[in-house]
């Protein structure tokens, strides 16, 4: 027994010199030293696509008048991004024109694109990533915008004159102060929170496990929620006509007007103010969940 352990030993050690020995032939890169590349945007777009997987997304408003795409890379050179501008449209993807064997290595430091837009005023933008975080800022404004991650965390405070759209996996959704015609949320496992938000039309949130905190947020036409094990949180919101269902969830908040409420919880305690005091509908359900609902004086 102790000669295998001896022999199994030995064995792993060479291994483990001959792959440290392949791995600096292939040029292995046991550190990463960041690199910044800046492309100039010199062609007008009103068109955004982002396709990325592992970069973080940022627009900044440029202070110079000028509109860039600031880059940092970490790891292999041949991995990168590609920017371009087509029919008005700005395009911004990765490439990697690794070998397969290049495949192997480690990074450190989050690889990102800045966006750097001298022009504030788009007809659309879409975006999609993997685990990278998105952030919009004030100040830009688009006809139509939708953002779409697996695992990354998405903050949001432009202006959309028509429809915006969030999709996450696990990531965090903040939307703040921003005027939208229809705001569409879907999360799975991530927390949603909106601040100083209106909504012309209609406005819905669906989240499994997250908890959605509204507040100060309001909708024209139907404020709809939906959880499975989220709390839902209202502070100073309010619809035309609000909808809200959970599973395991509570439900507590304020509301700014009166409302024909009907709320109903299979085991949690109801405390709502009384029906028909309002008439715009107030319906609220949950399966376990405790319900404490009232008017904003």
């Amino acid at each position: 027994m102790k000669i295998a352990i001896i022999v199994a030993v030995i064995l792993l050690a060479v291994g483990l010199a001959v792959t440290i020995v392949g791995l600096c032939i292939a040029d292995f890169k046991f550190t990463s030293e960041p690199r910044t590349d800046t492309v100039e945007l010199n062609e007008d777009f009103d068109r955004i696509s982002v396709d990325v997987d592992t970069t973080d997304v940022k627009f900044v408003v440029s202070g110079t008048g000028k509109s860039f795409v600031e880059i940092v890379e970490h790891g292999n050179s041949k991995l990168g991004h590609n920017v371009q501008i087509k029919n008005g449209v700005l395009s911004i993807s990765e490439k990697d024109d690794r070998a397969w064997y290049e495949h192997v290595g480690i990074g450190w430091g989050e690889r990102s694109v800045t966006v750097y837009l001298a022009k504030t005023d788009f007809e659309s933008i879409n975006i999609e990533t993997d685990t990278g975080a998105v952030t919009m800022p004030a100040g830009l404004s688009f006809k139509n915008a939708s953002v779409e991650l697996d695992t990354g965390d998405v903050t949001w405070s432009a202006h959309v004159w028509k429809t915006l759209e969030v999709d996450t996996d696990t990531g965090k959704i903040s939307v703040s102060g921003i005027t939208c015609e229809n705001l569409e949320i879907e999360s799975d496992t991530g927390k949603v929170n909106t601040e100083g938000t209106r909504v012309m039309q209609n406005m819905s949130v669906e989240v499994t496990t997250g908890k959605v905190t509204l507040k100060n947020t309001v909708a024209g036409g139907m404020l709809n929620i939906k959880t499975s094990t989220g709390d839902v949180d209202l502070d100073s919101c309010d619809g035309g006509t609000v909808n809200i269902k959970t599973s395991t969830g509570d439900v507590s908040g304020t509301l700014l007007t009166d409302k024909d409420f009907d709320a109903d919880s299979g085991t949690g305690k109801v405390t709502t103010p009384p029906p028909l005091r309002g008439s715009g509908a107030c319906k609220i359900h949950c399966s376990t969940g405790d319900i404490n609902v009232s008017v904003k004086q």
